[in-house]
């Protein structure tokens, strides 16, 4: 099982994706590592044992950071974000909501 990140995490993260466009490197890094940290969760499962959910140690905060990022229409990660979501549905993943 993955740890779930140190306290600093969430607020980075949250400080990241909250920013206008003018950070859009700084935003696009947070985005890559939540896509990074979705697939290693689900790549923890056992590939043969379907059944089996991974955890995913996302806080609810920032996986509702992330889904404000997508519902935002003029946002230029606006459909990395969808895809992110529609594979996070996707994977067997049970998100961790720690706070």
């Amino acid at each position: 099982m993955i740890p779930v990140p140190p306290c600093g995490f969430p607020l980075t993260a949250l400080r990241s994706l909250s920013r206008d466009n003018k950070f859009t490197v700084e935003k696009e890094q947070v985005i890559k590592l939540i896509r990074a940290i979705v697939q290693i969760g689900a790549e923890q499962r056992a590939p043969y044992n379907a059944t089996t959910t991974s955890r995913v140690p996302l806080s609810e905060p920032v996986l509702r950071a992330f889904i404000a990022v997508a519902e935002h229409v003029d946002e230029p990660f606006r459909q990395i974000c969808v895809l992110t979501l529609a594979e996070i549905r996707e994977y067997p993943v049970t998100i961790e909501m720690s706070r």
